[in-house]
């Protein structure tokens, strides 16, 4: 089993819209109605990424530290403000989270904590 966890981001950009992009492994974003509803769908996003890699026989992209997520985070926000304005305005919201993976043969899962009193969101700037 490899265990593997990564920083992500959490954007609100409208009340309906909220997002949350794993930086460093570039397919694993997803866009919901809720915060709750993007918070549970990147995990399953996240685990489906990474079995690609695992699939294919590639290693896993390497995890950043805090305060590079931090950077690359507000690197990819300023560069989708600048090619996509009207979808990426600024955030009404945004945090840091940590999603944990846990990979083995034939099962993978990732888990994302369900509420900011726990500690493990922080907030960023962009």
């Amino acid at each position: 089993m490899t265990k593997k966890t990564y920083f992500g981001v959490y954007y609100q950009f409208a009340e309906d819209r909220h997002d949350v992009w794993i930086v460093d492994v570039g397919n694993a974003c997803v866009t919901a109605d809720t915060k709750d509803q993007a918070m549970a769908d990147i995990a399953s996003q996240l685990s489906a990424c990474l079995k690609d890699y695992t699939d294919t026989g590639q290693a896993l992209p390497p995890a950043s530290s805090k305060a590079e997520a931090m950077v690359k985070a507000a690197d990819m926000l300023r560069e989708a403000r600048q090619e996509m304005p009207e979808l990426y305005p600024q955030p009404i919201a945004q945090h840091m989270t940590v999603v944990t993976c846990e990979l083995t043969d034939g099962s993978d899962s990732c888990d994302v904590p369900s509420c900011p009193d726990k500690g493990k969101y922080e907030p960023i700037c962009a």
